[in-house]
C-alpha cells in the first residue's frame, strides 16, 4: 500500500512539473507577432502617365472603413502600380513588421477579381480573372525602396530550397488590364493571409495571386473590397 501511494506521489509529481514546464503553443490568431493595423493606404499609379489614384482606409473595431465609395478606374490595356502602406495606432508605417525573418515567409498578399453584392462577394473563376486583368508581385528589398531607385526585387532568403526564388508578400505590384477586355464594373477582394503553417508556399512553390487557400490555412490579417471601373475607350 505504501508504494502505491508513494507511486502515485512521484507521478503526481512529475506532471505537475511538466505542465509547469512545458512552453505553450504560440496561438497566432491572437499572438500574430506584428502590430495590428489602424490604417491602410493603397497607391494606384498608371505606369505611362504616373496618375495616381490613393484609397485611405482606417480600422473600425477590425473592419476597414473608408469615407468614400468611389471606384479606381482602370483603362483596358495599361498597367497600374499598387503599393500598400500599413500604419499603426501611433500613425507609423509598418510595412517593415511584415518583412522580418519571422514574418515575411507566412504573409502574402492575394487579390480576387468578382462582385460585391448584399454583403457578400463572388469570385470570378480564376481563368476568367487572368483574361481581363493579371497581378505581378514586385515587393523590393529594402521594403521602402523601388526598383528604379536601386532596390532590389525581394528574395526568399527563408527558403532553404530556394532562396533565389521570388518572395510574393504583396505590399508592391503590378495590375495589367488586358487589351480586348471590354467596359465594365468589378470589385477587388484584397486579402492579407497571416499563414498559420511553417511557410506560404504550397509544395515548395508560390501560390498564385489569385488563388486563396482554404481558410483553415491562414488568418487574414486584413480583408477589403475595392471598387473598380474598367473602361475601353
Amino acid at each position: 500500500m505504501k508504494n502505491i501511494v508513494r507511486f502515485s506521489f512521484v507521478l503526481l509529481f512529475l506532471l505537475v512539473g511538466c505542465t509547469k514546464d512545458a512552453p505553450q503553443p504560440t496561438d497566432e490568431k491572437l499572438d500574430k507577432g506584428h502590430e495590428e493595423w489602424s490604417r491602410v493606404t493603397l497607391t494606384f499609379t498608371e505606369l505611362a502617365s504616373k496618375e495616381k489614384q490613393v484609397l485611405d482606409f482606417v480600422s473600425v473595431e477590425g473592419t476597414p472603413t473608408r469615407k468614400s465609395n468611389e471606384p479606381i478606374q482602370w483603362k483596358a490595356g495599361k498597367d497600374y502600380f499598387l503599393e500598400l502602406v500599413y500604419y499603426n495606432n501611433k500613425g507609423e508605417r509598418m510595412n517593415y513588421e511584415y518583412v522580418t525573418k519571422e514574418m515575411a515567409p507566412i504573409h502574402q498578399h492575394f487579390f480576387l477579381l468578382g462582385n460585391f453584392n448584399a454583403g457578400r462577394f463572388k469570385k470570378l473563376p480564376t481563368e476568367e480573372m487572368d483574361k481581363i486583368v493579371t497581378y505581378k508581385y514586385q515587393d523590393t528589398d529594402p521594403e521602402t525602396g523601388y526598383l528604379e531607385t536601386g532596390a532590389s526585387l525581394r528574395k526568399r532568403s527563408w527558403d532553404k530550397a530556394n532562396p533565389e526564388g521570388e518572395d510574393p508578400v504583396g505590399l508592391k505590384g503590378i495590375f495589367s488590364v488586358a487589351k480586348d477586355t471590354p467596359s465594365n464594373t468589378y470589385d477587388i477582394r484584397v486579402t492579407l493571409a497571416h499563414f498559420l503553417s511553417v511557410n506560404k508556399l504550397e509544395d515548395g512553390k508560390v501560390r498564385k495571386y489569385n488563388v486563396l487557400p482554404y481558410t483553415n490555412f491562414f488568418a487574414s490579417d486584413i480583408n477589403l473590397v475595392l471598387p473598380v471601373q474598367i473602361t475601353n475607350e
